[in-house]
């Protein structure tokens, strides 16, 4: 079996959505175990954020300037074994991804 790329959303899928408070995030202990079992597994893991880009308008070089340390240091806290943070994606309410774990190919009847 060929190893996989994983990318995860942090807020929300790690940890509780706090809405901007990120100090106070609570992680999810069981996902945490599924992620370094994937990890372990020879998987690359990628985390991926849109931490701070509310509050720094998008602008990317700001975002990881002012969050990546903070964040790290809060994976690496929390036991989280990945390969790579990247902070910068954009914030949504709706994704469209054929690569989503729940892609549907009918999708554009469903909205």
């Amino acid at each position: 079996m060929s190893k996989k790329i994983y990318c995860f959303d942090l807020d929300g899928v790690i940890c509780n959505n706090t809405y901007g408070d990120y100090d106070n995030a609570k992680p999810y202990k069981d996902v945490i175990s599924k992620i370094n079992s994937i990890y372990e597994d020879g998987n690359y893991v990628l985390i991926y954020t849109s931490r701070y880009m509310g509050k720094l308008n998008g602008d990317t070089t700001k975002v990881v300037d002012f969050g990546y340390e903070k964040t790290k240091k809060q994976l690496d806290m929390w036991g989280l074994k990945y390969n790579k943070i990247q902070l910068g994606k954009p914030e949504y309410d709706v994704i469209i991804d054929d690569k989503s774990l729940f892609y549907n190919s009918n999708w554009i009847n469903q909205i």
